[in-house]
């Protein structure tokens, strides 16, 4: 297992599923697969995270205990999927190109 330093999970970090498990969500579980992005939502007292992944079917938040932290990476900005950072720059040369032209 791969150590990692539990504090980088705090509300409103991103995180990447490195390899699919299960979540701990009492009802209604889904299987996290990898390449799945979430975002922190909370941290209880117990340490456990409750992460919103952006399924294809939409937003869906699952709680995700402590020791299945190992599963997930925390994203910085630099890990950033290329595809995301494309789409932000075509929508941005699309609404230069758009107002170049006077629409």
């Amino acid at each position: 297992k791969r150590r990692l330093d539990a504090d980088k999970f705090v509300d409103g970090v991103q995180v990447v599923v490195l390899e699919p498990f299960m979540s701990n969500q009492k009802n209604n579980r889904n299987e996290l697969h990898a390449g799945l992005i979430g975002s922190v939502v909370k941290i209880d007292e117990d340490g456990d995270g409750q992460i919103a992944f952006q399924f294809e079917s939409g937003i869906v938040k699952q709680w995700v205990f402590r020791y299945n932290f190992h599963k997930l990476k925390v994203q910085t900005t630099t890990d950033e999927p290329a595809t995301k950072r494309q789409r932000s720059n075509s929508w941005f040369m699309c609404g230069r190109r758009a107002a170049a032209s006077g629409a």
